[in-house]
């Protein structure tokens, strides 16, 4: 994910941008067929893929094409000071969840972000 969101402003808005590659699905131009992706928000507590993702807030749009990726995009907007995780989450043709994080490690653990 790009950029690190952290640290924010409680109301203001953050992009941040998220990238996914599935061979055959997503080098072609424009946004692959069945590919969802979403860029989450919740709790520091609270583990983004538990629960499909419930205790998180989800929303993303497709952005862009990135070489073979698709880049997908969304607004952090923290309501209130405080920390938050933040996570985001690409399936491909109706399949699981994959949830991954800002650092590319493919652990798919929410990274905390503190709105000051």
């Amino acid at each position: 994910m790009d950029p690190d969101p952290a640290p924010s402003v409680a109301g203001a808005r953050r992009q941040v941008f998220g990238q996914v590659f599935v061979a055959g699905v997503t080098e072609a131009a424009g946004s692959g067929a069945d590919i969802a992706g979403e860029l989450g928000i919740g709790a520091t507590t609270d583990d983004a893929s538990a629960s499909d993702g419930a205790a998180f807030s989800w929303s993303a749009a497709f952005n862009k094409q990135a070489a073979h990726n698709d880049e997908y995009a969304a607004a952090l907007s923290p309501t209130a000071l405080g920390d938050y995780a933040y996570a985001f989450r690409f399936k491909c043709q109706g399949g699981p969840w994959t949830y991954c994080d800002p650092t590319g490690a493919a652990t798919g653990l929410p990274s905390p972000s503190r709105a000051s």
